[in-house]
């Protein structure tokens, strides 16, 4: 906790009784109450785990084989009717790197699956400062590619991505989520587990009865 000075008023401090943005004002009363105290905050709290996109091919009982293609989902998403454009873009992507880096460090999310977050994070960032969609009102942060997986005779494959889900600390409109790296991961057995790439997995177990028991 810390205090906010006026640098034209030296003895004067910073203050927000009424705890809302439109009664910010300086003060020159009593010194240092706790009234005049303020904490520095993530501009986001960033949800992190992998996500299972209901998509499966392929069965136990299934001796041929086959090849899986399917359309797979990146970048950033924003509720279509939240208010656009979104000012101040550099403190805000600044913003969004910071407090997912935060969260992979608070999760313990492993080397790989972090490398996996960043490298579409700064992808959907690069891509947004390049194309503007005109007609949507809203710079293109998101894409999509066709995917192929060889499907195993006799396994059971399941696609899966990293999922980041951004929200705003103090309730504004500029919430976002982030489909990042996917893997598709395959069993005989039925049971569809992956140590490595699956974490936060209590979102999806509801879907997938057959995940393995931790």
């Amino acid at each position: 906790l810390f205090y906010i000075s006026s640098c034209k008023y030296e003895k004067d401090r910073v203050v927000n009784p009424a705890k809302k943005q439109s009664e910010v004002k300086n003060w020159g009363g009593d010194a240092y109450s706790d009234a005049q105290l303020w904490r520095i905050v993530p501009r986001f709290n960033v949800t992190v785990s992998t996500e299972y996109d209901r998509s499966t091919r392929g069965d136990i009982w299934n001796q041929q084989g086959e090849e899986w293609e399917f359309m797979q989902y990146y970048g950033l998403y924003r509720d279509p009717t939240a208010p656009v454009p979104i000012p101040n873009m550099g403190p805000y992507e600044a913003a969004l790197r910071s407090s997912l880096q935060e969260a992979l460090l608070v999760n313990n999310v492993n080397e790989a699956n972090s490398d996996g977050f960043m490298e579409y994070m700064d992808e959907a960032l690069a891509r947004g400062r390049n194309v503007w969609r005109f007609e949507e009102k809203m710079w293109e942060w998101r894409w999509t590619e066709m995917k192929k997986a060889e499907v195993p005779p006799g396994h059971r494959c399941t696609n899966f991505h990293l999922r980041a889900f951004f929200t705003e600390t103090l309730g504004g409109a500029y919430s976002v989520n982030l489909r990042a790296a996917n893997k598709v991961i395959c069993s005989e057995d039925g049971y569809i587990y992956d140590d490595d790439f699956i974490f936060n997995n209590d979102y999806y177990t509801s879907y997938l009865p057959s995940i393995k028991p931790s």
